[in-house]
C-alpha cells in the first residue's frame, strides 16, 4: 500500500493532467455531438426547403402557362364578341328593312281596293 501512496505522491501531477485531458476530451465530444446532430437536422431542413422551392417553381411555371392560355382565350372571346356584334347589327338592319317592306306592301294591299286592273297587273308583276 505504501508503494501506491508513494507512486501517487510522485506522479500526482501526471495523474491530474491525464484526468484533465480525459475530461476535456469527454467535454469536447459531449459539446460537439449535439452540434453534429443539429447540423444533420439543419441539412434535412434545408433539403426539405429546397424540395418545396422546386415544387413552387414548378407550380409557378404551370401558373404562367395557364395565364398565357387565359390571355389567348380572352383574345378569342373578344374576336367572337366582335363577330357577334357584327351579326347583331346585320340582323337589326335586316329587321328594319323587313319592317319597311312590310309597311310598303301593307299600304299597297290597302290601296288594291282602289286600283284598276292594269294597276293590279303591274303590282303583281313587280312583286313576282
Amino acid at each position: 500500500m505504501r508503494k501506491i501512496i508513494n507512486f501517487l505522491k510522485a506522479n500526482y501531477g501526471l495523474i491530474f493532467l491525464t484526468l484533465f485531458i480525459v475530461y476535456m476530451v469527454h467535454y469536447v465530444f459531449q459539446k460537439l455531438s449535439p452540434k453534429f446532430k443539429e447540423i444533420q437536422y439543419q441539412n434535412e431542413k434545408i433539403n426539405s426547403l429546397n424540395k418545396r422551392i422546386g415544387e413552387i417553381d414548378f407550380l409557378n411555371k404551370k401558373i404562367e402557362e395557364i395565364d398565357l392560355k387565359q390571355k389567348q382565350l380572352d383574345s378569342s372571346i373578344l374576336d367572337y364578341n366582335k363577330k357577334i356584334s357584327e351579326l347583331d347589327s346585320g340582323i337589326i338592319s335586316i329587321k328594319d328593312k323587313k319592317i319597311l317592306i312590310n309597311k310598303t306592301y301593307d299600304e299597297k294591299i290597302k290601296n288594291i281596293n282602289h286600283i284598276n286592273v292594269h294597276g293590279i297587273d303591274s303590282f303583281f308583276t313587280g312583286r313576282y
